[in-house]
């Protein structure tokens, strides 16, 4: 195997490194202990990142004297699986470089993890994974941007470009937003300082100064020395669904006022024959004073009897321009009493009535 070795080969690991596997893959190797030094890399590794001996995985990978702030390679070391992640760092010609490390636990006989196999590969190395990932990236139906830590937008897709308008040279919150300075409540500075996944609702402007709803998620794209250096931003566009559902709290609230300044009194009954409402001239017409809305029985006393007969095949189940029917108080009404089903898609159905009060016109 070709490299100059500072430290002895471990025992436990001369027989993976007697097989030359990590001079065979095509990948920059390393293999680290518990300390986080390298004990042996191959020619890859060395030709990408200079000379290793002696060193620790950060000072080859960053160029830093220090541990990560977050390491990957700690949890590979406690939880025993293989774990991926996204680096920055520097090769050997102190040139900034990004590349996936594969962080792989080697288990001696009784389970314990001593070493790790650091494997890892320039992100643009492979032409057909850049290409997809690019396709992937312009294609994709929702908002995706790829922001730096002074809050610039480094990338972003055709969809976002065209909500929001150009990118180039302008931070996130000047995009996004439409804002001179950064927004007070920020996920992607969240992101940043603990390399966690956010999640929030947001409200920004398009391109024409319209207003776009999003459901936005963060998450780390890249490390460095001083911990997160990108972050990813994915936002779907919701603004078609709350626009919906201000109109439908519109027109909730335009039958409920519409309901309630009637002059016939409405009852509404779900499909399990419960008072579901009730508005003010029923509940006068009934002489209703409590609380809580009538129960199936008390309806039963007070309502025409024809009201619990089933529909026919159009809805209705009863339209009597005059019967009678008896308040709470047990006293006898004339009215004109209308009821009929709605049915849904789902075959429940709720029954409404309208009633008249006739004792003026009596």
């Amino acid at each position: 195997m070709s490299g100059k070795y500072v430290n002895p080969i471990p025992d436990d690991l001369s027989n993976i490194l007697s097989t030359g596997f990590i001079e065979l893959v095509p990948f920059n190797v390393a293999i680290i202990d518990k300390e986080h030094k390298i004990v042996v890399a191959n020619e890859h590794f060395r030709n990408y990142f200079g000379d290793w001996e002696g060193k620790h995985c950060y000072q080859a990978y960053k160029k830093v004297d220090e541990r990560c702030q977050t390491c990957q390679s700690e949890e590979s070391f406690s939880s025993g699986v293989v774990l991926v992640a996204n680096e920055a760092g520097y090769d050997k010609h102190g040139r900034s470089c990004h590349h996936v490390n594969h962080y792989a636990p080697l288990k001696d006989k009784n389970g314990d993890v001593s070493y790790l196999i650091m494997m890892s590969t320039e992100i643009i190395y492979s032409e057909l994974f850049h290409k997809e990932y690019s396709l992937l990236f312009e294609k994709a139906p929702c908002y995706i941007t790829v922001i730096d830590r002074d809050f610039k937008i480094v990338r972003a897709n055709q969809k976002f470009r065209d909500t929001f308008g150009n990118i180039e040279g302008k931070h996130c919150y000047e995009v996004y937003k439409k804002k001179k300075t950064p927004c007070n409540v920020c996920i992607t500075v969240d992101t940043f300082n603990d390399g966690l996944e956010h999640s929030s609702t947001e409200v920004g402007l398009s391109v024409d100064g319209e207003e776009t709803h999003y459901v936005t998620t963060t998450t780390p794209l890249s490390m460095s020395k001083e911990g997160v250096s990108l972050v990813i931003q994915m936002a779907l566009d919701i603004t078609e669904i709350y626009e919906m559902q201000v109109q439908l709290e519109r027109d909730q609230e335009f039958f409920h006022s519409l309901l309630q300044n009637t002059s016939d009194g409405v009852v509404i009954l779900d499909q399990k024959n419960k008072v579901i409402y009730m508005n003010k001239p029923a509940q006068l017409l009934l002489n209703w004073k409590g609380k809580k809305k009538p129960n199936y029985n008390t309806l039963k006393e007070m309502f025409p009897a024809e009201f619990f007969e089933p529909a026919d095949i159009d809805g209705m189940i009863t339209d009597k321009p005059m019967t009678t029917m008896h308040n709470h108080s047990g006293d006898e009404i004339p009215v004109r009493f209308k009821a009929f089903e709605i049915k849904y898609k789902d075959k429940k159905t709720n029954k409404i009535a309208f009633i008249s009060d006739l004792r003026l016109q009596k």
